[in-house]
Order: structure tokens, then sequence, then C-alpha cells
């Protein structure tokens, strides 16, 4: 019986997928504030063949592409006055990146504030910062 139970547990441990997240270290920026980037739920788009077709009809007629490579992921900012920041990214491999979504929380975990952009808009990733360092992990 004890065979049967240990048996068991590990078909339903099996079964079972994880969603835990693997907060990797990014590194700090300029005020002190510590940011990592979640390794287990990292989204990759691939340009699909209806994109390219696109994109070549940009190109052949002198305009820059539209579509490109890009990853969605999770990024946990640390603050140093012990309040922290959830923010999920899309990073392009244009050297670009939209927020999509973010929470706030105070030093006790409790949510400050939370929003989910309807209409995100596109930044340039700028040369040493820590937009560029996670550019650089993720692509």
């Amino acid at each position: 019986m004890k065979k049967l139970f240990i048996l068991l547990c590990m078909l339903l441990s099996i079964g079972f997928t994880s969603f835990a997240s693997s907060w990797y270290w990014i590194g700090a920026d300029s005020t002190g504030n510590q940011w990592y980037v979640d390794n287990e739920n990292v989204y990759t788009h691939w340009i699909t063949s209806r994109e390219m077709s696109e994109n070549l009809y940009d190109y052949q007629h002198g305009l820059s592409p539209m579509y490109h490579t890009y990853k969605v992921v999770w990024i946990k900012i640390n603050n140093t006055d012990g309040t922290y920041a959830k923010q999920r990214i899309k990073v392009m491999r244009n050297k670009k990146m939209e927020l999509l979504s973010y929470v706030n929380y105070d030093s006790d975990g409790s949510v400050i504030d939370a929003d989910t952009i309807s209409f995100p808009e596109e930044t340039d990733i700028i040369p040493d910062t820590m937009g560029e360092a996670l550019y650089e992990l993720i692509f």
C-alpha cells in the first residue's frame, strides 16, 4: 500500500506543470535598484510568413520593416526603499521595447497600483541602461 501511495504521488507530481517564477538577477541601476528577469516565463514571437512578406514589401518601397521578432518577459525591480514593481515588457529585436502591464507593491507586499496598457508606447532601448542589459540577456 505504501509503494502504491508513493507511485501515485510521483505520477501526480510529474503530471502537473509548475508555474513558479525563476528570477535571474540582471543588475543594479544607477540609483541602486535591483533588476531581475523571470526566466521561466519568456514568450518568443517569431516572424510569420505574412509578416515577412509585408516586411519585404516595405523594404522594396524604401520603408523600415514593420514586424520584428520579439520576446515578452516579466521583470521585477526591487527598490532601495523596500518597495518593488513587476512589469511585463515586450522587447523587440530592433532594440525597442513596450511596457505592457505593471504592478507596484509597497514594502509589505501589498499592491499599490496596477494597470494593463491598452495601447503600449514603443520606446528605444537606450545604450548602457538596464533596458540594454535586459535586451542583451534575452537576445
